[in-house]
Order: structure tokens, then sequence, then C-alpha cells
């Protein structure tokens, strides 16, 4: 790797490395720094992540630890607790912040290479280390939380946090074009496609519909992606994987069993949460891809990184006309619908051409050729080169 290394702060965790800790995250986050890593990787870069994340358990104690997870990359994690009650688990999560804070200032010299995957909970440690130790940070903007997650932050008070950094990695060309003045690359999400000659549909002769994602009646994907089904012809049917809170998953199951009740017919199925190989294999089996997110301009700063994933494993993509989406470089892969509303994303799933040939793996390749290309520029355009250490 010619010694270049970067440090990559992030809220991260492979279950395959410590499966009983049970640390907070996100499937979407592992998936796209693992992607970055690679991509940092191919540079000549080795990769240190650096994770804040605290133990979900209710009980237990959890040495902090690096591990190995490929040649390439290192995964330091802090020492945590398993905890019960609203009090300790604040406590634990203001503790995980402490130890972060503390590596930020002894661990990372002024000259190393920062990207800081950007949450509200690490504008604190963040902001303190930055302002003591000087060091250039590469910010990984995915959303402004305050403007999709109403009362997370105020939105005045993040943009002039993110307006801080010196170069971004931003989700979207919608951020990118907010905060044109600093240099920046866009990257959407994983740029890999699954190359497959064939696609086979191990389930039945059903259509089957594909929404994979977050739960949640903020942006509400999942529910409207159900409502639609109301409106399309037996032959097609609804599978959803996901991950949420326990309230909204039970009241998602509620009106999935409601539906069913209904149409009369299974329509719908919840399969929860997968990964790896049997997400691929799951994910292969289906013909559409929905986004049905509600519309409205605190989406439009957002790219949904399933869009991504749909693409990459061939799928038709349907998608409410969220701006992100709509400026990108893959918007010609998309069907789009009139409006938010359920009668309309079932119309453009109808108007979906199952047999038309898609150029979602070219297009995914160029993406991905361009990323690298434009990660290195920005990492060589630092005036800080990263050090050996």
């Amino acid at each position: 790797m010619n010694g270049k290394k970067v440090k990559y702060i992030a809220y991260y965790n492979d279950d395959k490395i410590n499966p009983r800790e049970n640390r907070n995250t996100f499937l979407a986050i592992k998936n796209k720094v693992d992607y970055i890593c690679r991509a940092l990787n191919r540079n000549g870069y080795e990769v240190e992540i650096v994770s804040p994340c605290w133990s979900n358990n209710d009980t237990g104690y959890y040495k902090g630890r690096i591990s190995r997870i490929n040649e390439g990359v290192l995964l330091r994690n802090f020492f945590t607790i398993g905890s019960k009650g609203k009090t300790m688990k604040k406590i634990k999560q203001i503790l995980s912040s402490i130890f972060l804070l503390k590596y930020l200032l002894f661990g990372i010299k002024k000259e190393d290479i920062v990207i800081v995957y950007h949450s509200i909970s690490l504008i604190w440690p963040i902001t303190i280390a930055k302002y003591i130790k000087k060091f250039d940070i590469i910010l990984e903007v995915e959303e402004i939380y305050s403007d999709v997650w109403k009362g997370s932050a105020n939105y005045e008070q993040e943009v002039k946090y993110i307006k801080k950094f010196e170069k971004y990695l931003f989700a979207s060309d919608k951020l990118s074009v907010l905060f044109a003045e600093k240099p920046s690359v866009v990257i959407y999400g994983a740029y890999e496609a699954i190359n497959v000659e064939k696609k086979e549909n191990n389930f039945n002769d059903e259509i089957n519909l594909v929404y994979a994602g977050s739960i949640d009646r903020v942006k509400g994907g999942a529910f409207n992606a159900i409502k639609s089904m109301r409106y399309l012809p037996n032959r097609y049917h609804l599978n959803i994987l996901g991950f949420g809170e326990k309230t909204h998953i039970d009241e998602m199951i509620d009106l999935i069993e409601k539906l069913n009740l209904e149409m009369n017919r299974e329509c719908c199925s919840f399969h929860g949460i997968l990964v790896g190989d049997e997400y691929k294999k799951f994910m292969l089996n289906c013909d559409i891809g929905l986004n049905p997110q509600v519309q409205g301009e605190y989406m439009n700063s957002a790219f949904p990184s399933k869009v991504l994933s749909y693409l990459s494993h061939h799928l038709n993509v349907v998608s409410t006309a969220i701006e992100s989406i709509t400026i990108s470089k893959v918007a010609n892969q998309i069907n789009f619908s009139a409006d938010d509303t359920p009668s309309s994303i079932a119309k453009a799933v109808m108007t979906v051409e199952l047999d038309k040939a898609h150029s979602q793996l070219s297009v995914i390749e160029t993406l991905d050729y361009e990323f690298v290309k434009d990660l290195n520029s920005l990492l060589k355009s630092s005036n800080l080169e990263a050090s050996n250490y």
C-alpha cells in the first residue's frame, strides 16, 4: 500500500468480528464505508476505521480492540458496556464520544488524512479535536439531518458546522451545489454491479417488487409501497427487507396483515434483514426495486443508497421524483412516479418494461471508475499527504 494511510471515523461495525457485542450501526453505513475503503485501497491507501459504536446489549463488558477486516483495512473499537435504562444508555454514548475525542487528540497526527462520516452525535468531539489539533478533515455528508429529522438539530447550526471543513464526500449532487465553494466528490452509494449473464426468478411467475431499506414514518417508503399494492394486479407481489424502530416495524406488519386480508391474497411479505450472499440471491430474484419515499424539500439533499443497490442487482427502479435522484447521473435509469401517492406509484410500476434492455452495468462501472479517480485527486489535492504511523 506504499505506506499511505487514512483514518476513517464512522459508526461502523462488523458482526463477523465481534458478533456478541451488538454494537450500534446501520447496514447502509457499513456497505458504503466498505466500498469507500475498497476505493481507498485501490488508490494505494491503507485504512484504519475508528468506530465509536457502543453496545446495544443490556449486559456485558467489551474491551476496545484493533481487528483486521482485510489486507488493507483495520477496525478500531473502544471499550463499551451493556446497560439497561435510559440514563445508563446515555452515559455509555457519552463515554464513546469521550474515548473518540481522546483518540483524536492523542492518536492522530496533524498531517494525517482523516475522513469523518457526518453524524449529529460526532459534532462535539470532532469540533473540539479540530479546534485543538488543526488537522484537515474530509467530511462525508449523507444528508443534512436537521433538514430530514425535525428536532434533531438546528439546521443553521448544522450547516455552519459542515462549512468548517476543507473537503467533502457528498451523497448527492444537490449537497455538492449547496457547499460548492470547496473541493468535493459525489458518491451516491456503492458502485459495485453484480455481473450476471442472466437473472433467474426462483420465486414463481409473479412480478416481484422489493423495498429494501429503513422502515420509518418520516420518509414513509415502506408504508407507501404497501399501500400501492391496492392498485396493482394480482400478478404483482411486494417483498420488504429492512430495519427500523420496533413501533414502526409493528405498525408496518399490522398494515401488511390488513392489506393481505383485504386483497384476499398474500400480496405483501416482510423478510426482515438480509445480508451478504442471502441478500444478493434474494435481490437477483426480484424484478423491480421501489423507492416510494414521501416527497418534500426535506428529502432533496439525501440520495437513497437503496437506488444504487437496486441498479447494482440489475433491477428496474421506480422512485418518487426526489430532486437528488432526478438531477443525478442515474436519473435516466429510473422510472419516476407522477407524485408520491400510492396510486401514482402503482401506475409507474405498471409502465416498467421488464424485458427492456438496461445499461445498469455500464453505468455502475463508469461511476466506479470516476469515483476512484476523483477520490485519489481529492486526497492528493490536500496540502497534507498522509504519513506513516
